[in-house]
């Protein structure tokens, strides 16, 4: 959700979305992705709307920003295919995947097996060049990075079995576990966030103070038209003046809280444990 161009202050993004926010608009990302764009992963559409990337290397100076490949800063945290390094994103979730009806998980009560095809949300599925998938099942409030070391089936036509290896991040992983298993159970219904970020206001106002000031997407804008987004025109314009020291001072601290979140302090998202 934008209001003329901004992020509104009542949006909520898990913080995986959160950080891709922060990175794509750092300038030096920007072209170190221009400098890759020949040698993105080739993409393969798959049954049912989702999509395949075959990676045909590693993107070593990708992974230096926390990324597995390259994803378009251009496009938002909802439509790009953002993918984490698993060992930086505490509640990327190791699975196994196996051909549909393999399965050894074998009972006479209802079956509740997951079928990778059959979750309804956006699915993006990377292949590395180590045979490794990684699988993006995201929403716009919601973000499940799923991975097996393992070779898997061609494909999304799989059926997702939860690994939990290692006490790390443990919580983490158990809330993704049962943000998937909502999913599933959902069947294209609302699915409810985890722990979702309660105030979103000051990191957005801080991106917004970055986009106005360095004019990301904008032509740049003034102390006056940062000041004016976290307080109002109203109160901007009573305040302006004589009493614009306090003011000034906040305007200055949100565009420095944008910067460093860009430059790197995105990262510091990837390992909380809030989704």
């Amino acid at each position: 959700m934008r209001e003329n161009g901004l992020i509104s202050a009542a949006r909520r993004m898990p913080n995986a979305a959160w950080a891709w926010e922060g990175l794509r608009r750092n300038p030096a990302y920007r072209a170190d992705y221009r400098a890759h764009a020949h040698a993105m992963p080739a993409t393969i559409p798959l049954y049912g709307g989702a999509r395949l990337l075959r990676a045909p290397r590693r993107y070593l100076s990708a992974e230096e920003w926390g990324l597995l490949t390259y994803a378009d800063p251009y496009l938002t945290a909802d439509e790009a295919n953002v993918f984490w390094r698993p060992d930086l994103l505490a509640g990327a979730l190791r699975v196994k995947l196996t051909p549909l009806g393999t399965s050894s998980d074998v009972d006479d009560g209802p079956s509740d097996t997951i079928v990778l095809s059959a979750l309804k949300t956006r699915r993006v599925l990377l292949e590395t060049v180590d045979g490794a998938r990684h699988i993006l099942l995201n929403g716009r409030r919601f973000w499940i990075q799923l991975y097996s070391i393992k070779r898997a089936p061609v494909g999304d036509q799989a059926e997702v079995d939860i690994r939990f290896d290692g006490a790390d991040h443990m919580q983490r992983r158990l809330d993704t576990a049962a943000q998937l298993l909502a999913l599933h159970r959902s069947a294209g219904g609302k699915l409810s966030l985890i722990g979702r970020r309660r105030n979103t206001r000051p990191l957005s106002n801080a991106l917004n103070a970055y986009d106005i000031w360095h004019g990301f997407d904008r032509p740049k804008g003034s102390l006056e038209d940062v000041a004016e987004m976290i307080v109002g025109k109203a109160r901007m314009v009573a305040d302006w003046g004589a009493n614009d020291r306090a003011l000034k001072a906040q305007a200055k601290r949100a565009i420095a809280k944008g910067e460093a979140f860009v430059a790197g302090d995105y990262r510091h998202l990837l390992a909380q444990k809030v989704l």
